[in-house]
């Protein structure tokens, strides 16, 4: 088991305090709006190309993933207070998603490519935008409700 940092606990200690899980119909959901959850499109080796070639390239997957969770509003604070879901790979999906509106299932098809070191990396990269994502958004909730630290 690896130790707790001080940013982890933190976080803990303010979802346990928050502990309330976003909900909205999913037609807000921007990642359903930009074709996530399609199942049948043409070209999938092009899609899937696409998603290992941004999966690959560390700047330009951690640009993509803070682009989601900036400006997809819904579908962030959706999957992201969501601590059921698989948040690094919905991340993860989102950023191919967003990148080239390649389906989830496309995403998944091109992680499976990717050598076990990419794959490290990518992960890496998806946790630390989630937690600047949670640390801005239960400060933004902790200011709104008058919890000072």
């Amino acid at each position: 088991m690896r130790p707790c940092g001080f940013v982890e606990a933190f976080l803990c200690l303010i979802n346990y305090i928050m502990r309330k899980q976003y909900y909205c119909d999913y037609k807000l959901w921007e990642d359903y709006q930009h074709g996530f959850y399609n199942t049948n499109i043409d070209n999938e080796e092009e899609f899937v190309l696409k998603s290992i070639k941004l999966l690959s390239n560390k700047e330009k997957f951690n640009e993509k993933c803070r682009l989601v969770l900036d400006r997809w509003v819904h579908s962030s604070k959706v999957n992201l207070t969501n601590e059921e879901l698989n948040q690094v790979a919905w991340l993860g999906q989102a950023a191919c998603c967003y990148h080239s509106n390649s389906p989830n299932y496309i995403t998944r098809l091109a992680w499976n490519r990717l050598d076990i070191q990419t794959q490290r990396v990518a992960n890496r990269i998806a946790r630390r935008c989630i937690k600047d994502y949670k640390i801005k958004l239960y400060e933004n909730e902790c200011t709104q409700k008058k919890i000072e630290f």
